[in-house]
C-alpha cells in the first residue's frame, strides 16, 4: 500500500503530536510520584491523607498506562510510514 503525500504528512503530523502527549504525560507521572513520595515519606497520620496518597496512586497507574497506549500507538505510525 503505497501512501501519497498527504497521508504521509497526516501521519507525520499525528507522531508529533503524540510525541509531545508522550512528553506531557512523561512530567505528570514525575510530578505525581514525586507528590506521592514526598507524602509517604512525612508519615501518612491521618485519614484525608491516605485518601490523597491512594488517589495519587490511581491516578499514576492510569496516566502509566495512558502513556504506554499513546507510545504503542505512535509505534504503530512510525511503522506504517516506514514500511511504504
Amino acid at each position: 500500500m503505497a501512501l501519497n503525500e498527504q497521508e504521509r504528512s497526516a501521519i507525520a503530523e499525528r507522531i508529533r503530536f503524540n510525541t509531545e502527549i508522550i512528553k506531557l504525560f512523561a512530567l505528570m507521572i514525575i510530578a505525581t510520584a514525586t507528590g506521592l513520595f514526598t507524602l509517604m515519606l512525612s508519615g501518612i497520620t491521618e485519614a484525608r491523607e491516605f485518601f490523597i496518597t491512594f488517589v495519587g496512586m490511581v491516578v499514576l497507574i492510569m496516566l502509566t498506562g495512558i502513556a504506554i497506549f499513546v507510545y504503542l500507538q505512535t509505534l504503530k505510525l512510525l511503522r506504517e510510514i516506514r514500511d511504504v
